[in-house]
């Protein structure tokens, strides 16, 4: 993992380990009509978290990065595989009305965009053409949390124990922190957002390796957004973008490895 470099350290105040920024140039894949750094506002708390991302916060909004341009289409194209033991959903409902999967698509491409409908397998063409791929600078200084890290571990432990308790984790560990219990990641985010590290400043957010292992990742949360300021009193910036065409050779990588079609 390329974000444990020099610098990195145990917080003497909260125990998570800290990882200094570095101003990576990173990437991100978001809609075209939103751009790069103006995700949903979050909820406060109580709402159901099982669609936000692991490290959103309450009342917060959260930017995710990704290292390389295949690990940002990794992140974004899961939810498009199919499931193990399963085959195209698509055969059949093509050979229902006398038609080839590729004709089927065609016909079905309007509705897919227009209800934002996913057939396991297949990334409709209007999914490439709705999003940019974007280049987003982080933070040259301030600090991010390692989660991953076993002080990070025992300091969550100490500090959220009782309380991730409650929410059905007997143990933590990677298996909840790279997990599906949205209540608990969200919980651990909120309680690392609220601290204050030892040289009297908040972290960014939170770096941790991508669960599909193509790379690194960082949430950053968007404090000044969330306190009413502008974005350009982020630390962050982001290019205006470029087009996700069908041949984009990450792209397609990540569709191999997913055994996706492209449209």
């Amino acid at each position: 993992m390329n974000f444990y470099r020099p610098g990195v350290r145990v917080c003497s105040r909260t125990g998570l380990v800290l990882v200094p920024a570095a101003g990576e140039r990173e990437f991100r894949v978001a809609s075209s009509s939103y751009g790069a750094l103006n995700p949903p506002v979050r909820g406060p708390v109580g709402p159901d978290v099982l669609s936000w991302s692991r490290h959103d916060t309450y009342g917060g909004r959260t930017v995710y990065t990704a290292s390389t341009r295949g690990c940002a289409f990794d992140e974004v194209l899961a939810g498009f595989r199919r499931r193990l033991g399963t085959t195209d959903s698509l055969v059949k409902d093509a050979a229902a009305v006398g038609l080839t999967v590729a004709e089927f698509i065609a016909a079905m491409e309007q509705d897919w965009a227009s209800l934002g409908v996913l057939y396991p397998g297949h990334v409709p063409a209007a999914w490439r053409t709705g999003r940019l791929m974007f280049t987003v600078t982080l933070p040259t200084a301030g600090w991010w949390v390692a989660l991953d890290a076993p002080e990070s571990i025992a300091a969550i432990r100490s500090e959220l124990g009782d309380r991730l308790a409650l929410l059905g984790v007997t143990d933590l560990d990677l298996t909840v922190l790279y997990g599906g219990n949205r209540a608990a990641t969200v919980q651990i985010a909120n309680w690392v957002r609220s601290t204050t590290v030892e040289d009297d400043t908040r972290p960014h957010g939170i770096v941790y390796r991508s669960r599909h292992a193509g790379g690194d990742v960082h949430a950053y949360w968007l404090r000044a957004v969330d306190a009413g300021l502008p974005l350009s009193s982020e630390a962050v910036t982001a290019d205006v973008g470029a087009s996700i065409p069908v041949a984009d050779p990450d792209l397609l990588a990540t569709a191999t490895r997913y055994g996706l079609v492209i449209h």
